[in-house]
């Protein structure tokens, strides 16, 4: 794949969990889960008016929920520097493995775990988020 591909990638990705996010975020509004502090700003904010101060908590929920990501994200990444330094600088004696090839496989072993779990998540909001249109309408 080439770099624009790559690209496109992760914008049709990013695009898409952004979309999530935001159905996410308009769901906990509709359901009447409310963040106390990201309401009280977005009233702050609107200056009282509750149409705008919808408009703004789900702007401000959807952000919480990137902020959240990416600590996620910033927690697997530090795990797996962890994990990779844990490796011995020698030969393994068992698989005959330089250092350089077995901490390539644990990043690659890292990578693989951090897309299940990311994909984990989008698939559990996923679910919230049918579970929460089907309680609504009964």
């Amino acid at each position: 794949m080439g770099f624009w591909s790559n690209t496109q990638d992760r914008l049709v990705v990013g695009r898409k969990v952004e979309e999530q996010l935001y159905s996410q975020a308009l769901n906990e509004l509709e359901s009447g889960v409310r963040r106390d502090g990201l309401w009280a700003k977005a009233l702050a904010a609107s200056e009282g008016d509750d149409a705008r101060a919808k408009a703004q908590y789900i702007s401000l929920v959807v952000q919480a929920l990137k902020y959240e990501t990416h600590m996620q994200k910033r927690s697997l990444r530090e795990a797996a520097t962890r994990e990779a330094k844990q490796i011995p600088e020698e030969q393994d004696t068992n698989t005959g493995q330089t250092d350089k090839e077995l901490r390539r496989e644990a990043a690659t072993r890292a990578a693989a775990t951090r897309a299940n779990i990311i994909l984990f998540l989008v698939v559990s909001a996923m679910i919230l988020l049918f579970v929460l249109r089907v309680s609504q309408e009964f």
